[in-house]
């Protein structure tokens, strides 16, 4: 398992996930978010080539719940950039 971690509190384009290795997919992951509880995943390739990160159901730390989601990202350095969301 893979950590990626953001300073946001929720992912949107633009988001920027680091990692402290160069990902590799298919990988699972925990999203360690600024001010909410980690959250698993999973990174996959999808078959038009691009890449999806869906993460699971979590609360932050104010007790909000984000439902589970479904990411397009890409590559850069060893971390994501978040392109849009998932359909």
């Amino acid at each position: 398992m893979m950590a990626l971690t953001t300073a946001a509190t929720h992912l949107y384009p633009g988001a920027h996930l680091s990692a402290a290795e160069k990902l590799i997919a298919p990988v699972d992951v925990v999203v360690v978010f600024g001010g909410t509880n980690p959250t698993g995943g999973r990174v996959e390739e999808l078959a038009n080539g691009e890449m999806a990160l869906r993460l699971e159901e979590y609360v932050t730390l104010a007790g909000t719940v984000i439902a589970a989601k479904s990411w397009l990202v890409r590559r850069e350095g060893p971390g994501l950039i978040v392109t849009g969301r998932d359909s």
